[in-house]
């Protein structure tokens, strides 16, 4: 897995968010709880396992749980969809080796909101915690594929909704967002200034009603936009 970019623009950073951490292994949860601490962010309890961690996050309710898919008595991800039944608006960040994509893309199916490597360095994890906890959908760019392949497979055979509040330059930008292409590609691909990418990309949000750009893209494939 490589860094995980945040695939939503930054936006100013509000109060420090609360956090549990969910680890099996003792020394990594506490060394991730301290350097968490340092940084000012209020790690509100910790967890080793999924049990553990269902009655944590239940007393505590933390703004973000980042959450080691590899847990021993529950899969992260059946933890994931636990936690997300009982408050739908919690963050959770999936993390995982840096070969455990195919267990990431379940986890963000399932509703984890960001994606963190175990391997990732100091900033990389407290950007994709502030971005968690500002509710920014994040994710490694290769998963972009698999994620749009997803939503392609479970397509049913409706017509096309009609893309007709999208204009043509926003359909070309789309079709790029399902791509996976950042602003700068797209603006490239396009022959169109970074800043006008952005502007279109921003349009296409607001006009699709989705959250974030991925959301975009799998709305484009999963409604047959593109």
């Amino acid at each position: 897995m490589r860094p995980v970019a945040a695939l939503d623009e930054a936006v100013e950073a509000g109060p420090s968010p609360s956090v549990v951490v969910v680890d099996r292994h003792v020394l990594f949860r506490s060394g991730l709880v301290r350097l968490l601490r340092e940084e000012g962010i209020d790690v509100v309890g910790e967890a080793a396992s999924g049990a553990t961690a269902l009655a944590v996050v239940a007393e505590k309710a933390p703004d973000v749980v980042v959450l080691d898919l590899g847990l021993s008595d529950l899969p992260g991800i059946e933890v994931s969809r636990r936690l997300l039944a009982v408050n739908p608006r919690l963050n959770i960040v999936a993390m995982a080796s840096a070969d455990g994509e195919t267990d990431v893309v379940d986890a963000i199916v399932a509703g984890a909101c960001c994606c963190l490597a175990r391997e990732a360095p100091r900033e990389e994890i407290l950007e994709v915690i502030g971005a968690a906890a500002r509710g920014e959908l994040s994710v490694a760019r290769e998963l972009v594929p698999e994620l749009v392949d997803r939503a392609r497979a479970t397509r049913s055979n409706r017509p096309a909704a009609p893309p007709a509040q999208l204009n043509k330059r926003e359909l070309d930008v789309l079709r790029l967002l399902v791509e996976g292409c950042d602003n700068r590609e797209i603006a490239a691909r396009l022959f169109i200034s970074p800043t006008t990418a952005k502007h279109h990309v921003s349009s296409i949000i607001a006009k699709l009603g989705v959250a974030n750009r991925i959301q975009a893209a799998v709305r484009a494939v999963s409604d047959a936009l593109v």
